[in-house]
Formats: structure tokens, C-alpha cells, sequence
């Protein structure tokens, strides 16, 4: 086996592995962010105008926390299907890659196959680790601002 034959599954994990780890940054928390208030809070004295505005956003900040951020989950079960479509189109590439004759007629119909399953792969796995208000069966809900 050559180098060359690894190749597109090194790019394909190297793909996913960039992904991934955008998923876990870390994000600022509605509870940090409402810690930092309440500490600037502590500060500023007790007749500014400052004060009761900061008041009222860390009051809407942990309104805000408890109705929505708490019920967000991720769907593993459709991040394992997305990542199998994934691993399917990867490996779809690699088989090609190895076994088929690169002067067939439907090598780059397959190819486009393969690559539309990589990608939906990647796009489903990014979109089902993203938390998100779900159903019972983890659909994602479309929540109105109120």
C-alpha cells in the first residue's frame, strides 16, 4: 500500500477532527456571565442608575437561563447515523481509490456520490452535537421569542 492510498482517509479524519473540535470551544455560560454581573454588581453604589439597569438584565439573564438554556440537549443517536454516513463515504472513496480503474466512465459519478455522503456526514454529526431544544424523539424545536 502506498502512501498515496491513505491519503483521503487521513484528510477525512483530519476533516472530522477539525469539527469536533470546534464543537467543544469552550463558550461563554449564561452562569458565568451572570456570576461577572452579580460581582459588578457589588460594586457600584446603591443609588445608580447603573445598579438597577444591571439589576434588571441579571434578573432577565437567569429568566433567560432557566426557560432555555438548561433544556437544550444533543442527539447522539443521529450523530452516530450522521457519523456512519460519514464512514461510509470515506471508506466509498478509499475502495475506489484502490480497486476501480481510473478510466471508467461512472468513477466520478461515484466519486460525487461518495463526496455528497462525506459531507452530509460532517453537517449531520455538527448538527446533532449542537444543543438544541428537542422533541421526545430528538427533532429540533423551533422556539418563538416571547
Amino acid at each position: 500500500m502506498k502512501l498515496q492510498d491513505i491519503v483521503p482517509v487521513v484528510v477525512a479524519f483530519i476533516t472530522l477532527a477539525g469539527v469536533l473540535a470546534q464543537l467543544r470551544r469552550r463558550r461563554p455560560k449564561i452562569r458565568e456571565s451572570v456570576r461577572h454581573d452579580a460581582e459588578l454588581l457589588a460594586l457600584l453604589p446603591e443609588e445608580s442608575e447603573g445598579r438597577r439597569i444591571l439589576q434588571d438584565h441579571i434578573d432577565n439573564a437567569i429568566r433567560m437561563m432557566v426557560q432555555v438554556e438548561d433544556h437544550k440537549t444533543i442527539n447522539p443517536g443521529g450523530a452516530f447515523g450522521a457519523a456512519s454516513m460519514f464512514a461510509i463515504g470515506a471508506g466509498g472513496l478509499v475502495a475506489l481509490y484502490v480497486w476501480a480503474p481510473f478510466d471508467a466512465w461512472w468513477w466520478w459519478v461515484f466519486v460525487c456520490q461518495a463526496g455528497m455522503a462525506v459531507l452530509g456526514g460532517v453537517l449531520g454529526v455538527v448538527d446533532e452535537l449542537t444543543p438544541k431544544h428537542r422533541d421526545i424523539r430528538g427533532r429540533p424545536l423551533q422556539l418563538r421569542n416571547r
